[in-house]
């Protein structure tokens, strides 16, 4: 029985992909590298820290991946405070109909959990959540399961009984090895993500509502 949806929240919530490429390709600018688009999708639905170490080991750079990540930080609260977030359409339409049928919900994502807060309250989706997990708080982030794993137990449901809603391959992965069904959005400013292990593709977040979600969980 479908008892819990778990989201992701960057590329499926809100449209932060952009946002973090910018500040990304502008701090990499001021120490004299780029990045293009398609190898920024590459570290999709991954932490800050993983982010920064791969980048480090690219570039060879020698800085603090800590201090990396505040600079990072602090320039996306400069744009997110000048133009707000992109919210996805057909989200809030779907977590009130989800709430609506006693479903759990819960978002699991890699994002600092000041992230998660600042996202779900300035969007006003807070309260329907049951549970935030961040990925900083598990020992391994995406493709690793232990994020949904965290979730599902946080929830207290088994991971057979969730379905999951991700953007990226890094978490359509972390999905199914968590032996958690999986809808993979293909959302276009997530870049070319293979989703191909995801249960079911949509294009689009306003095609869920409950009873899609619980005719992919039967399947």
């Amino acid at each position: 029985m479908l008892k819990a949806v778990i989201f992701d929240m960057d590329g499926v919530i809100v449209n932060t992909e952009p946002i973090y490429y910018k500040v990304i390709k502008e701090l990499l600018n001021e120490m004299g590298h780029d990045i293009d688009y398609k190898e920024y999708e590459k570290l999709i639905g991954t932490t800050n820290e993983y982010t920064w170490d791969s980048l480090k080991k690219k570039f060879f750079i020698t800085r603090d991946t800590y201090e990396l990540i505040d600079e990072m930080m602090l320039l996306k609260e400069v744009i997110i405070k000048r133009d707000g977030y992109q919210i996805i359409d057909g989200i809030k339409e779907l977590i009130l109909d989800l709430k609506s049928n006693n479903i759990k919900l819960a978002v699991a994502s890699s994002s600092p959990i000041s992230d998660i807060l600042d996202v779900t309250i300035s969007t006003e989706i807070h309260k329907y959540f049951d549970k935030l997990i961040t990925g900083e708080s598990v020992p391994k982030s995406k493709p690793f399961p232990d994020v949904f794993l965290k979730a599902a137990k946080e929830l207290n449901v088994e991971p057979e009984e969730c379905i999951v809603i991700e953007d990226s391959k890094s978490g359509v992965s972390a999905a199914k090895s968590a032996n958690m069904k999986c809808i993979g959005f293909k959302n276009i400013d997530s870049g070319n993500q293979d989703l191909n292990r995801a249960d079911s593709l949509v294009e689009s977040i306003k095609d869920l509502n409950y009873e899609f979600l619980k005719n992919v969980y039967l399947r």
